[in-house]
């Protein structure tokens, strides 16, 4: 499954479009998931992928789905609480 999703990504670069890029969507919280992830807001992008889950990429590698876990991991995050879940 991986795989797969890195392929559409990867050929959705290649054609210099990406018909299924939702990171606008997800605006209000690119901060934070840059934050989370320890890079910058460039290297994000979201997809929303076939499958119906939309998944974060960091410099074109898979890094996670938009999903309960990413916002509990977000809100201890912003608390200042570590994030062993």
């Amino acid at each position: 499954m991986l795989l797969f999703i890195r392929n559409i990504h990867n050929l959705a670069n290649k054609m210099n479009k990406n018909p299924y890029d939702v990171t606008s969507d997800y605006s209000y919280i690119l901060e934070k998931i840059a934050k989370l992830k320890e890079v910058s807001i460039s290297s994000i992008e979201i997809i929303d992928h076939p499958c119906g889950e939309d998944t974060i990429f960091v410099n074109g590698d898979y890094a996670g789905y938009i999903d309960d876990s990413l916002f509990r991991e977000l809100d201890l995050l912003e608390k200042g609480k570590p994030l062993d879940l």
